[in-house]
């Protein structure tokens, strides 16, 4: 019946679903066919993950009994439990059950207690055929399974429990454990059953309750370790049929339903409340209470229950039942004690459910414990009674089945389940705060999305609806003003919405609108799907708006301008005509229905734009988006292919006039020399001209040479004619390099004749080009055969039939195109000029410049002029010889035109250079040492600007030190001899001066100032001021003493007296004069000598000063001028050192 309904509302819904949209059949077809799929792939997904579930538990307990150490009796138990487990999980994968769907419970307890008959007589429902109902009669020997319609029950054999573990002898339980871990990692158990035996509490004395207890204890504590959960603690109390009374308390109990409710107590506090002991008692004395309440009822019948038997025996057993129950009280809250209390500080403590009584069986004889202690007996040996039913049981049912099973979900891995649900609750609210924020969010970003997607296009299809003029939307390229004459209008500007686009910008990004399906949110999808034709709308409009901006525009005006006759033929003519038979071809071949095969059958938009497009550019490029747009808007194959009809300009010869006028503009243009051809011509013409002036001048250059008149006249008439050859050199090989550029030239040497044959052959292949990209125009793309059985296209056959002529008239135009005259004469100046020297890669003309070039540097000394000769005097003039040897051997291996005359102007060169070259070089090293040493560096250091300092003294000790082998040369050319004594004597006067006054590192050499002694004050002063008389111009005469820094001295002295030491790139302190013999604080007069370098200045300054000692003592009057009278006063400059006259300084 389900199936059937389900199937009715499908079918009602696709009926209503066609009704929007046959598409929206499918689309809905499709998401059921997923979510079919996916429903099927989680199904198989789930049963294939139970299989290996239950796979890898059954392997987990394999290997658990087959590594159960050495003791055989262990593996046997373990063997026996894994046949169990194995026939159990069979029998449930058998009948499609699932055992990890079922809650799990561990019961134990002492040996003995109970457990097993506890379980079978629980009445809680075995299926069939799991296990054997006979199982753990007679004791449990190790584990048994007991799979119920609610949980398992995994009984464990008290022995594991009680008795002592041999060492490995637990083994298998911790092994179990770690298996229900990993197996069940969220919930390895749901709750633990604790059976404690009436008998225990009622026989056991304190001690061996605290010992079962105990062990109880650290078995409870090693399963939370290895599970590392916390789980619920059911304490059932069995054997309650031996408790005094108990029998006869409810002997009358026949209905099932009261006789399986439970007795006992549940733990009223939340699970993380610790255990409190004290309720043990209460909760005991209120079950006393109700079983007193029960006992008052009780009495009032006065009926016997046994057939025979006496009402006041039996009431006197019953009556003490309440009793019986409260004495158990105190063995019993140490039971829990133990178990509970000590096990709180533990990480996962176990919390108590409750504490129930029961009964499986009627057994045994009951236990009077005051009688046995009234008669002082062993309580095991006093006599049984009477007779009961045996199979019978009590308050066991409804414990497993509304107690137990259903607090299933109590097993936690938090010690406070306070904190986890709390936890648990900010998660919950958490995951609702975000789901609520994540809808909102949707909400919005699908708002945000359509209005993006859908309303931020609307002012690109507005703008696209009012930019029409006519059948055009603003054109890329417009008319001007003169016929013939068009302009590019990509860049004008439209206004979309608020922004600002050029024409190109505009198709661009309308195309990319376009190309893209109109993104819908996800919420709106499903609408989108059922509405047909959006996106190809949006597509064909875009085409549209393309073809009328762009395409229609460009292919106009190209037609246009091949209509003009006034514009001619250019580069450009070929491939517009070509263009034009190319679309003409498309269309013939989608006319026939036959589609373009390759890339090369199809118009590439880069080609068409360069064609339509580039020539109204200038000097821009075509911008690439509109090369885009084009091949991604317009598809030359598949359906609505490009072009389309509408652009189609004729199919005949006649009928097409912009084909027909192209093709006789280039016939006229294959009849005649283009403009840019002549350009070619007229620059190898020019470069003739420039060869022809260069001789010219290069013969006044041997005639200067070889017509020698005087030396003077000569190397002036040589240089200048030499610069004028120069100048026209320079001239031939700048037209040369451009008349290299020019398209079609040789790659090598090439001559005048070469030159004029390779302009005539790139003119003539061009005009072949164009002539065969036309013709490779005329053929229909597609499929050969296809087309051989359509009707051939008429243009094309009319085009094909005109080329006959074509070849002819290209080579009889350039044979045309330059005079006899100009080429006869080509070939003499070729071998005069342009031709390759014998045995080199320079043409004659510059192999003979290269060689007057050499001769004439050397013979004014022009070699390296960037290199200054100082220092390298020997080394070049050595060289110099060797370049003219050099030079002469070249001009002697030219065997070209001008041979005679050129060999009689190289050896008349050479012979002057050998001669003159020397003494040039030589006047030039003077000018250098000129320069250097006195106009650059300013020596002697006074005439540097604030003196020289110490670093530039120590590069210039360098210098001269480098110079100082220039003025003792060996050998010198016997006509350069007397130049160089003049020059040698003036390079060893500028050494020994900077030897003299400096050290090498730029520092002063030391120098002696003395006061002179009387004899030679009266020697230099006379010979200073001759005719004054000595007395009255000696300034000793007046001033008794002097001082010069910290030393004073007499004036008169007879001998030179020493002031003081200084070096001679130091200043020197003021010299003070003082009237009497002793010196006072304030001075008579003084007389200073500014700047560094003193003791120099005082010698090219002072008049007067006399050398001696051949110049390692000067004697300088110093001018002492007071208000009465200009006397004098000499000091005396002693230098370690000769330093050399003053006429020899530089």
């Amino acid at each position: 019946m389900r199936i059937v309904l389900v199937v009715l509302i499908l079918a009602i819904l696709l009926l209503a679903v066609a009704f929007v949209d046959i598409r929206a059949v499918w689309f809905f077809l499709a998401i059921l066919l997923v979510v079919g799929l996916l429903v099927g792939v989680y199904y198989l997904f789930k049963q294939w993950k139970k299989k290996r579930a239950g796979q890898a538990f059954s392997k987990g307990l394999d290997r658990t009994s087959r590594n159960t150490g050495g003791d055989r009796s262990q593996r046997a138990r373990m063997a026996d439990m894994h046949e169990v487990v194995g026939k159990g999980l069979k029998a449930f994968a058998d009948a499609g059950k699932d055992v990890y769907s079922l809650p799990w419970y561990i019961v134990c307890g002492e040996p003995g207690s109970g457990k097993t008959e506890t379980i079978r007589h629980s009445g809680v429902g075995f299926p069939p055929g799991l296990h054997d109902e006979m199982q753990g009669v007679g004791g449990t020997i190790n584990m048994h399974w007991w799979f119920t319609n609610h949980a398992v029950l995994l009984d464990i054999a008290g022995k594991i429990l009680f008795n002592e573990a041999q060492q490995g002898g637990s083994s298998e339980w911790v092994e179990f454990l770690n298996l229900l871990k990993t197996h069940r990692k969220n919930c390895p158990i749901n709750g633990l059953l604790l059976v404690i035996p009436a008998d225990s509490l009622l026989r056991d004395n304190p001690d061996e309750i605290q010992k079962k207890a105990g062990r109880i204890v650290r078995h409870l504590e090693q399963m939370q370790k290895v599970l590392d959960v916390r789980f619920p603690v059911f304490v059932i109390v069995t054997k309650c049929d031996l408790i005094y009374g108990f029998r006869e308390f409810f002997a009358n109990v026949d209905n099932p339903r009261l006789q399986q409710q439970m007795l006992g107590w549940s733990n009223p506090d939340p699970l993380d409340v610790p255990f409190r002991s004290d309720l043990v008692s209460s909760f005991l004395d209120s079950v006393a209470a109700r079983l007193r309440r029960r006992r008052l009822l009780l009495m009032r019948d006065p009926v016997a229950v046994t057939p025979g038997g006496r009402r006041l025996d039996e009431a006197d057993s019953f009556f003490d039942f309440p009793t019986s129950v409260s004495a158990m009280a105190p063995r019993l809250k140490e039971y829990l004690d133990i178990l509970f209390v000590s096990g709180e500080w533990t990480q996962k403590p176990l919390f108590l459910r409750g504490v129930y009584f029961t009964s499986a069986l009627i057994e045994g004889k009951a236990l009077d414990v005051e009688l046995a202690a009234a008669l002082g007996i062993p309580i095991d040996h006093l006599p049984e009674q009477k007779t009961w039913d045996r199979n019978r049981s009590f308050f066991l049912r409804d414990l497993f089945l509304h107690k137990v099973f259903c607090e299933k979900g109590l097993v936690t891995g938090a010690s406070n389940t306070r904190t986890i649900l709390r936890r648990r609750y900010a998660i919950l609210g958490g995951v609702a705060a975000i789901g609520l924020a994540l809808v909102t969010l949707v909400s919005w970003m699908g708002q945000s999305a359509l209005k993006h997607s859908v309303i931020s296009e609307l002012p690109y299809w507005k703008a696209g609806a009012e930019g029409w003029s006519g059948d055009r939307w603003h054109p890329v390229v417009v008319s001007g003003k003169t016929p013939g004459s068009w302009s590019y209008a990509g860049r004008d500007s439209i206004m979309v919405g608020q922004r600002k686009l050029t024409v190109v910008d505009f198709q661009s990004e309308l195309e990319k609108l376009a190309s893209r399906n109109l993104p819908v949110p996800l919420v709106y999808r499903p609408i989108k799907y059922m509405v047909a034709g959006t996106d190809d709308l949006r597509r064909k409009a875009q085409r549209v708006i393309f073809e009328r901006g762009v395409v229609e525009p460009l292919v106009t005006a190209t037609r246009a301008f091949m209509l003009d006759q006034r514009l001619g033929w250019d580069d450009v003519s070929a491939d517009r005509v070509a263009l034009m038979l190319r679309i003409e071809g498309l269309l013939h071949c989608h006319r026939n229905q036959n589609q373009p095969k390759g890339l090369e059958q199809k118009i590439d938009p880069e080609y068409f734009f360069r064609v339509t497009l580039q020539p109204w550019l200038k000097n821009d490029t075509v911008p690439h988006e509109l090369v885009r747009v084009f091949e991604r808007t317009l598809p030359q194959t598949g359906r609505n292919p490009w072009p389309e009809p509408w652009l189609s300009a004729g199919t005949t010869f006649d009928e097409n006039q912009p084909v027909s006028q192209g093709w006789a503009a280039f016939l006229t243009a294959v009849r005649g020399v283009r403009k840019d051809q002549q350009a070619g011509l007229d620059m190898i013409r020019n470069t003739r001209v420039a060869v022809e002036s260069h001789l010219t001048r290069e013969n006044a250059f041997m005639r200067s040479v070889r017509d020698r008149v005087d030396d003077a006249q000569w190397q002036r008439g040589v240089d200048s004619a030499f610069e004028a050859m120069s100048a026209s050199r320079s001239t031939v090989d700048e037209m040369l390099n451009r008349t290299a550029a020019l398209d079609g030239m040789p790659s090598s040497l090439f001559t005048l004749k070469t030159a004029y044959q390779a302009m005539f052959e790139r003119a003539k292949e061009r005009s072949k080009n164009a002539a065969r990209a036309i013709a490779a125009a005329c053929v229909v793309p597609g499929d050969a055969e296809k087309n051989a059985e359509q009707p051939e296209l008429e243009l094309f056959v009319d085009i094909n039939r005109r080329f006959a002529d074509v070849d002819k008239a290209i080579d009889e135009a350039y044979q045309q195109a330059l005079p006899a005259r100009e080429m006869n004469a080509i070939p003499k100046l070729d071998m005069e000029a342009t031709v390759p020297a014998a045995g080199t890669s320079d043409r004659v003309f510059a192999y003979r410049f290269d060689v007057f070039k050499d001769t004439v540097t050397e013979l004014f000394a022009r070699t390296d002029s960037a290199t200054p000769l100082l220092g390298r005097l020997g080394v070049s003039l050595t060289a110099q010889q060797s370049s003219l040897g050099r030079t002469g051997t070249r001009g002697l291996k030219y065997e070209g035109e001008f041979r005679q005359e050129f060999s009689v102007t190289v050896q008349t060169l050479i012979a002057k250079a050998t001669e003159d070259g020397p003494v040039n070089m030589i006047e030039r090293y003077s000018r250098e040492l000129e320069q250097t040493v006195v106009n650059k560096t300013g020596f002697p250091v006074i005439r540097a600007a604030g003196g020289m300092k110490e670093a530039q003294m120590r590069e210039f000790y360098a210098l001269v030190e480098g110079i100082a082998g220039d003025g003792k040369l060996d050998t010198m050319p016997p006509s350069a001899k007397t130049a160089y004594a003049k020059l040698a004597g003036r390079i060893n006067h500028v050494v020994d001066l900077v030897r003299a006054v400096a050290l090498p590192t730029g520092q002063g050499v030391s120098v002696k100032i003395s006061a002179a002694s009387l004899a030679d004050q009266r020697k230099v002063i006379e010979k200073l001021v001759p005719g004054m008389a000595f007395a009255e111009v000696f300034a000793g005469n007046r001033f008794r003493s002097i001082r010069m820094g910290e030393k004073a001295v007499r004036t008169q002295g007879a001998n030179a007296t020493e002031i003081l030491t200084v070096s001679a790139s130091d200043a020197l302190p003021a010299l003070e004069f003082f009237v009497g013999a002793e010196t006072k604080p304030k001075t008579d007069t003084r007389v200073s000598v500014t700047g560094t370098w003193a003791p120099l200045r005082l010698i090219a300054q002072e008049k007067g000063c006399v050398r001696l000692d051949g110049g390692r003592t000067w004697l300088c009057p110093i001018e002492v001028v007071t208000a009465e009278a200009k006397t004098y006063f000499v000091l005396s400059l002693q230098f370690e050192q000769a330093v050399p006259a003053l006429d020899q300084w530089p």
